[in-house]
């Protein structure tokens, strides 16, 4: 195990995790991923650029990985270190799942609860669980992530962005803020003719300010940036922009055909595993869906197949908590175990009537409660895809006594506020960042 002291600059959002305990996480994936790789320039690997980072939630995820290596490496080395020769040949466009299989598994690697993974090539499940008592449980594994929906706003939302960037250039304009909210989900066309109309609108709101609209589907709002009550500085380029737009009228239907598609894989390939075994299939489902409506879709599938080999569903959303709720960077996992007529029989076949499966996670906290998204303004957001960025520079304060005061917070997911110091009396400034991430995104779940 390399002893190398790897929390050095990093955020630790950790609850009663010191630096030693943070090291004893992120130890195992500098070990099995290879400081080398990890520390390459420019690298594109989602690990790469979590090493990267500095911020707590970058740490959180790592230590989340490194959680998952000490837990199953013990009893799995050559399974791990196949998952690992995978993850690191992965690129953005061919992810297969095998960083899901080294988390996913994880989770109920704990004492009572013994994991194993499957053989290469197993059609039917991805680990074995084997409880105290000698009952066990086959797991699939099924990681539904990010939308084709939800990468196109984002893509088509960070262009929009830029389009705002060049226009205040051009216009010699800082310290706006702009709300843009579509009435359904935009195509292509919707979104070439917001770029068109931007520059002019924000040219008018130096005279006029007040809502404009882009045809029927857009509303442009302009708004102060979030400055924390600090006073803006001259000469940077202030912004801040927040993009929403309803869900893709086939976002949730698309996840939930994937779960019941799922559940005939698995009735159908690990069929033959007998009674003793229970059949047991983990889904991550992304946060632009209801976790709600897809426990519903679950229970209606297993109640219409009583005979179907499917004892139980574990329906798992990680998702990041709202800093007015939980500390910057926190996890919120939320968990729903179904369970099909099937699992009550296994338990009494095993003859272990109060048998539970069991799951623990160390960053953040376990609930069956779905994460909400709320705006700066406290409003529930809904059923929206959300696009938010800005950077914001605000003066430091010199207090009567001397001391200089500077804002550097993170105000909401992707805005970033910094300060510019400036010591009376001296010549020059420099700017302050804080380690912040830069949106609200799990790369490990990506």
């Amino acid at each position: 195990m390399i002893t190398e002291d790897f929390t050095i600059g990093r955020n630790n959002r950790l609850e009663n995790v010191d630096s030693a305990g943070l090291n004893s996480f992120l130890s195992p994936v500098a070990s099995a991923f290879d400081v080398t790789w990890l520390n390459q320039p420019s690298g594109k690997n989602r690990i790469q650029m979590l090493w990267s980072r500095q911020d707590g939630l970058a740490t959180n995820q790592l230590a989340l990985l490194g959680d998952a290596l000490n837990r199953l490496a013990p009893r799995n080395t050559d399974w791990v270190a196949r998952r690992i020769k995978a993850i690191k040949s992965e690129t953005t466009e061919n992810r297969k799942g095998d960083l899901f299989e080294l988390l996913g598994l994880s989770l109920f690697a704990l004492d009572g609860q013994q994991v194993t993974g499957a053989t290469e090539a197993n059609p039917g499940y991805d680990g074995t669980i084997d409880f105290t008592g000698g009952a066990s449980g086959l797991i699939s594994l099924k990681d539904f992530g990010v939308s084709s929906h939800r990468k196109l706003f984002e893509s088509q939302a960070a262009n929009v962005e830029r389009t705002i960037i060049d226009a205040l250039q051009d216009l010699r304009m800082t310290g706006l803020g702009v709300r843009i909210a579509a009435a359904r989900y935009p195509l292509q066309a919707d979104w070439e003719k917001l770029c068109r109309a931007v520059k002019t609108i924000i040219a008018d709101w130096r005279t006029e300010w007040r809502s404009r609209q882009v045809g029927s589907l857009w509303t442009l709002t302009p708004q102060p940036p979030p400055t924390g009550g600090a006073r803006p500085a001259d000469g940077y380029l202030s912004y801040a922009v927040i993009m929403l737009a309803p869900h893709h009228s086939n976002e949730q239907r698309n996840i939930e055909s994937k779960i019941e598609d799922a559940c005939a894989n698995l009735s159908k390939h690990a069929g033959a595993e007998g009674s003793n075994a229970a059949r047991l299939l983990l889904i991550r489902i992304p946060d632009t869906v209801s976790p709600a409506q897809c426990v519903a879709c679950t229970e209606q599938w297993l109640q219409a197949r009583p005979d179907a080999h499917v004892d139980s569903v574990i329906l798992y959303q990680p998702a990041v908590a709202a800093p007015s709720t939980i500390a910057p960077g926190a996890i919120v996992h939320f968990i729903a175990i179904v369970s099909g007529p099937g699992f009550d029989r296994w338990r009494h076949a095993v003859e272990r009537p109060n048998l539970s499966i069991q799951a623990r996670v160390l960053v953040g906290r376990c609930t069956n409660q779905p994460t909400k998204l709320v705006g700066t303004d406290g409003s529930h957001l809904g059923a929206q895809y959300i696009y938010q960025r800005g950077q914001i520079y605000t003066l430091s304060e010199t207090k009567a006594d001397g001391t200089i005061v500077g804002n550097m917070t993170n105000p909401a997911p992707g805005i970033m506020l910094h300060t510019i110091l400036r010591i009376p009396g001296q010549p020059g400034e420099c700017i302050l960042s804080g380690k912040f991430p830069p949106d609200a995104n799990l790369l490990l779940y990506s």
